[in-house]
């Protein structure tokens, strides 16, 4: 999640480690994602999820004035890494596990498929 006051805003440039309230609204974005967010905008998700057809996609999106969400970009290919400090970014170790345990989980399951189907 990236915090800044222009309209053209990229993690990179957001400058979220030197703003502690931003990173506390991230950790809290983060820390309630699957019980807020996601469920929020759970049928916009699943259509999307349904018509790029992929099984992993990365979306970068924000959440309209009126709560709709507005999709930017989706696609197989940004960068999902685990290379903050945690001393600034204490909340993110943990949601990155999430994030890399579900994509091996992920992997897993294909790969149980594929066989099953090849036998």
């Amino acid at each position: 999640m990236a915090i800044a006051d222009q309209w053209k805003v990229w993690y990179l440039n957001a400058d979220m480690a030197l703003s502690v309230p931003n990173r506390v609204a991230e950790g809290t974005f983060m820390e309630f994602f699957e019980a807020d967010f996601a469920v929020r905008h759970k049928g916009a998700l699943a259509e999307l999820a349904a018509r790029i057809g992929l099984d992993y996609v990365i979306v970068d999106c924000a959440e309209t004035k009126a709560g709709e969400l507005l999709i930017f970009e989706a696609d197989n290919c940004a960068i999902v890494h685990d290379m903050d400090p945690p001393a600034i970014y204490p909340y993110k170790p943990a949601q990155m596990c999430k994030i890399f345990d579900a994509f091996v989980d992920m992997l897993h399951d294909r790969t149980a498929a594929t066989r099953s189907c090849a036998a």
